[in-house]
């Protein structure tokens, strides 16, 4: 019986020391945003599927990979104060490698991604349409799929939660 403890401890600890950074990660975000000022969003591959409602098959092909997306629709505040850009700083500390970087006129987009064997890591931000949202990816992600299905999508081919 107490070999069986011990072994379930050290499959508990090492399941646990496995898991801790990528927590570690997504609570870089948290901290920088949760405010109670934002709105939340919390999508998994399959909430991502179910706004698919035509099931466009390079969407589908396109989330399936996905673990966790948090996104998070910024207050007045924090883009009067540019405050979004330690996102960016912020991940670059722990290791990240920038991949896009556009600041101009009516373009501010940040994508900060690490990617491992254990999970692919993205996080960012982006003003959309006077929006500005700052987001935390971790999964994998077919970006081969996105130039096909941006020639195939209609807007109300999908339900919106963003503003």
């Amino acid at each position: 019986m107490k070999a069986v403890t011990n072994k379930v401890t050290l499959i508990a600890l090492f399941l646990g020391l496995s898991i801790q950074p990528l927590l570690a990660q997504e609570q870089i975000i948290k901290d920088l945003f949760e405010t109670g000022n934002e709105k939340k969003y919390a999508f998994y591959a399959s909430t991502l599927r179910m706004v698919n409602l035509t099931k466009n098959k390079e969407y589908n092909e396109l989330v399936n990979g996905i673990d966790k997306l948090l996104v998070y629709s910024l207050d007045s505040a924090t883009i009067a104060s540019k405050s979004y850009k330690k996102v960016a700083d912020a991940y670059l500390n722990e290791g990240f490698e920038e991949y896009i970087m556009a600041f101009g006129g009516d373009i501010n987009i940040a994508l900060i991604g690490k990617e491992n064997k254990r999970a692919n890591e993205f996080a960012g931000y982006t003003n959309m349409d006077g929006n500005t949202f700052a987001f935390y990816l971790r999964g994998s992600i077919a970006w081969e799929k996105i130039p096909s299905l941006l020639k195939s999508i209609r807007k109300e081919e999908f339900l919106t939660f963003l503003p």
